[in-house]
């Protein structure tokens, strides 16, 4: 049990300057990615997270920080679908356990190879460098990921979970996986036009060890403004999550229930463009893991991230 704890600690996947005094673009926006072969955008995606267990998760609080460059070049469009290959820049990364044991990795500064080994980094370390290809429209829907799961394979084998946590390291680790956390970070438009005070309502998984998060959020086109010669939208979200626990999990956890969830944020996207410039999500929410032969609560985990994904300008 204690080794499920550390894997299902160790590789959460999750893996989100306002404009003023411009007046407001009339009318209505259209909010919709415009994909345009051979265009290379460079973002950096931060996420921030903090755990406080009790119980079986006693020892799993403290927190980590991740900051991933990456570059999305547009490889090909059809039909209105682009074919966008990512490729892992950089990586920094920090990690406080509740023991007091900590590591922090920089994969632009030389001399790093220790802190690269360490459980919770190795398996995000070992993705600079490499490539994914994933399939998108312009609502943001992600129809297929390719090459995640060779990407960290080696890694996540390497910090021993054995075979019985094997299926479960899969599920973390999957093509689907990723799908789902990219998705969930670029569906923040409804792929049509939009008036001020418009909303819309989006439904997506959220990867999370395996455990089956759905995430509803509702967005809300708060202002579009003029800025040079384009039009900047602003967009204010809110949402909850549901857990649809899976079965291998709950085989290996126990049973696993959600009792509280959040979601706010923010996000800006250039309509003109068709290209979203920041977003910001916070989200929070607790999880109860009961023993599979029904004999009390083993633990609580309450999860707090913070997700940022920032356009970082051409030079």
């Amino acid at each position: 049990m204690a080794a499920a704890v550390r894997l299902l600690v160790g590789v959460l996947g999750c893996l989100h300057c306002l404009v003023g005094g411009v007046p407001e673009a009339r009318g209505q926006v259209d909010l919709s990615w415009k994909w345009v072969e051979g265009r290379a955008l460079t973002y950096r995606m931060t996420e921030e997270m903090t755990l406080a267990g009790e119980g079986m998760f006693a020892s799993a609080g403290g927190g980590a920080t991740r900051e991933f460059v990456i570059q999305d070049k547009v490889e090909r469009v059809a039909g209105g679908v682009a074919t966008v290959r990512r490729t892992f820049q950089s990586l920094r990364m920090t990690v406080d356990r509740a023991d007091g044991t900590m590591a922090a990795y920089d994969s632009t500064k030389a001399g790093q190879e220790q802190a690269r080994e360490h459980p919770q980094v190795k398996p995000y370390a070992s993705m600079v460098g490499k490539s994914i290809e994933f399939d998108i429209d312009r609502e943001g829907r992600v129809s297929r990921v390719e090459g995640y799961r060779e990407l960290v394979a080696d890694a996540v084998s390497a910090t021993g979970p054995g075979a019985r946590l094997a299926n479960l390291a899969t599920m973390m680790t999957s093509d689907e996986e990723y799908r789902e956390f990219v998705e969930s970070s670029m569906r923040a438009v409804p792929g049509r036009e939009v008036r001020a005070g418009g909303k819309w309502t989006v439904v997506c998984r959220q990867p999370f060890a395996g455990m089956g998060i759905e995430q509803t959020t509702t967005y809300t086109l708060t202002r579009a403004e003029t800025q040079g010669r384009s039009t900047i939208a602003q967009i204010s979200a809110s949402g909850t999550f549901s857990l649809k626990a899976d079965p291998a999990v709950t085989a290996i956890l126990g049973e696993v229930t959600m009792s509280e969830s959040s979601c706010t944020g923010t996000v800006r996207f250039d309509a003109s463009q068709g290209i979203l410039t920041h977003s910001r999500m916070e989200t929070a929410f607790q999880f109860a893991i009961k023993n599979p032969l029904g004999d009390g609560s083993l633990g609580r985990l309450r999860v707090r991230q913070q997700a940022t994904m920032e356009l970082v300008p051409s030079r």
